[in-house]
């Protein structure tokens, strides 16, 4: 993970967002596991978590009005609101409440 995520040599980025797709229905649609640089598996990240629905959308794979992302925080929901044309489209993210008592984080 450091290798992909070094801002030199590789991609340069915050950390990896793995996403694997839910069969057979139930509370969630897909996986969503983010890795952090140094290969540690965060409970969640906002921006992965936007990055990832934006990727099923514009990649066709989220077909549904509400998408559900099954993290190792819980099922995070994202409702989409309005397409707005030329590949821009709002949604709405339920993904709990922010922390900031450093002992919880």
């Amino acid at each position: 993970m450091r290798r992909v995520c070094d801002r030199h040599f590789g991609a340069g980025a915050d950390g990896v967002a793995v996403v694997e797709r839910l069969t057979g229905g139930g509370y969630a649609d897909f996986v969503l596991r983010i890795f952090n640089p140094n290969g540690s598996e965060a409970a969640m990240s906002g921006n992965g978590s936007r990055c990832a629905a934006a990727y099923l959308y514009f990649g066709g794979l989220w077909a549904n009005e509400e998408l559900r992302f099954r993290t190792r925080a819980g099922v995070k929901r994202f409702r989409l609101r309005e397409r707005t044309g030329r590949g821009s489209f709002h949604f709405e993210a339920e993904i709990g409440q922010p922390r900031f008592d450093s002992a919880s984080i």
